[in-house]
């Protein structure tokens, strides 16, 4: 089954996702650094995301923060993607990888605010597409 693993950073679990409008080739994607939210309900991304891509508001939608305030903001329809390399055994014993990116077209909301450290916010709609293990100071992936 293949897998992403990756070490737990500051006790933020962050990696690179692929972040691109939908139905775009494989080349037409840019990388982005983004942290698990499992607190989080819905995937949100950065005005610099926004920028770079080119998304288009599709209009808004409600957010509700951890202390339960509603705030109103933009949602866009984009997709995202996380790049997984795959080793497979090849006849000469040696293993060949693959790479593919796993992930889907989805809703996400924008962010009010240009975070320091990543630029997306993997919520809930994305991580529920992996099982995830966090285990001797990694998480792992897994679909």
């Amino acid at each position: 089954m293949p897998t992403f693993e990756q070490v737990i950073q500051n006790n933020q679990p962050v990696l690179i996702v692929h972040v691109s409008l939908p139905d775009v080739q494989q080349g037409n994607v840019s990388a982005f650094r983004a942290i698990l939210d499992t607190g989080a309900q819905r995937t949100s991304v950065s005005p610099d995301v926004q920028n770079k891509i080119g998304l288009m508001p599709l209009g808004t939608g409600d957010m509700r923060s951890a202390s339960g305030e509603i705030t109103e903001i933009l949602k866009f329809y984009a997709r995202v993607d996380i790049p997984i390399i795959h080793n497979t055994p090849s006849y000469y014993g040696i293993p060949t990888q693959q790479q593919f990116n796993y992930g889907q077209d989805m809703e996400v909301f924008g962010l009010p605010f240009q975070p320091g450290n990543y630029d997306v916010l993997l919520g809930m709609d994305f991580i529920s597409l992996f099982h995830i293990t966090f285990y001797n100071g990694r998480f792992i992936l897994s679909n």
